[in-house]
């Protein structure tokens, strides 16, 4: 298989918001006896990193996005997430991403944030902890220009990533 260098940009909550999220994934990662990650959002992937999506992405104001449903797919990278409803700041975001010239096409974009990859933990879905982290919207103040490798199959995929640049919204 071949393997392909990529730069993702992840929306991530404010530290507040980040807490529920990063307990849950602690969780299942210890379950699964595998390294925890991130919470984060990713809006979208391009071959090379942009300093022009950059600085249109840091002209924009933090967002609060409601969660909707807990989900699953078999796929490895969302096996059980938390999806969010897309407001229009966020569509903007997610625009920046796709009008540059490095976009790389993958799925749809659908706004959630991954509690744990590869096959969930029996009865995660149905945890409290996970349900609870439907009651409040979630604010996003962030993003990380994150080097990976695609495609991602494996944990050990995960170990690749290394961040390229964090910069807050609304911070130009």
């Amino acid at each position: 298989m071949k393997r392909e260098r990529a730069v993702s940009y992840w929306l991530v909550p404010s530290r507040e918001s980040a807490a529920p999220f990063e307990q849950v994934i602690a969780g299942l990662t210890t379950q699964q006896g595998v390294a925890a990650f991130a919470p984060h959002l990713t809006l979208g992937t391009l071959t090379v990193a942009s300093t022009d999506a950059a600085m249109m992405l840091r002209q924009m104001q933090e967002l609060a996005l409601e969660p909707v449903s807990i989900d699953g797919t078999e796929a490895f990278t969302t096996s059980l997430f938390v999806r969010f409803r897309p407001s229009k700041a966020l569509q903007r975001m997610r625009a920046v991403i796709e009008t540059s010239p490095a976009f790389r096409r993958g799925r749809d974009f659908d706004p959630h944030i991954s509690l744990c990859y590869g096959a969930a933990p029996i009865g995660a879905r149905a945890s409290q902890k996970v349900k609870d982290l439907l009651s409040a919207p979630v604010i996003f103040d962030h993003i990380v220009a994150m080097s990976v490798e695609l495609p991602i199959t494996c944990h050990a995929d995960l170990h690749v990533w290394r961040p390229l640049e964090t910069f807050f919204l609304g911070s130009d």
